[in-house]
């Protein structure tokens, strides 16, 4: 037993960390099912025939905290525009972090930000805004034709 006193201790402190999000996430379900309730209320006194439970959920839209919504396409089009050849990922991630003024040393702002340049990177292609150059970390990007 002694010789597993450090792995129960962090199995233990990690217990109590879940439990804690779990009571904090039940504490939210718990308001958000009252004000739905509250709506439903509301909307049968509105329009008794209508059944809320029919209302379509709407998802909720992530928001990304460096680029709003159309600038992270934009930039990368005048980066294309003004490149001469086909420009790499970390090229367009540097060049991105520098516009935004981001810390390029930052892992995980770094992280963030080359996946959502990568996500445009495939809708512009989809879109056929853009080819590609080759595959994987090689690839290569620039604007089609």
């Amino acid at each position: 037993m002694t010789e597993h006193i450090y792995a129960l201790h962090g199995l233990r402190r990690k217990r109590g960390e879940l439990a804690g999000r779990l009571m904090t996430l039940e504490t939210q379900i718990k308001t958000l099912r009252d004000d739905l309730a509250a709506v439903d209320r509301s909307i049968r006194l509105m329009d008794p025939n209508c059944v809320p439970a029919r209302i379509k959920p709407i998802r909720p839209r992530l928001r990304y905290r460096f680029f709003p919504a159309t600038e992270l396409p934009r930039l990368l089009m005048d980066m294309f525009r003004k490149a001469t050849e086909p420009l790499a990922i970390h090229t367009l991630v540097n060049d991105a972090m520098r516009f935004k003024e981001l810390d390029p040393e930052h892992r995980d702002t770094r992280l963030a930000v080359e996946r959502r340049i990568r996500a445009a990177l495939l809708r512009m292609e989809n879109k056929h805004f853009i080819e590609r150059h080759g595959r994987g970390s090689d690839a290569a990007w620039s604007l089609k034709g």
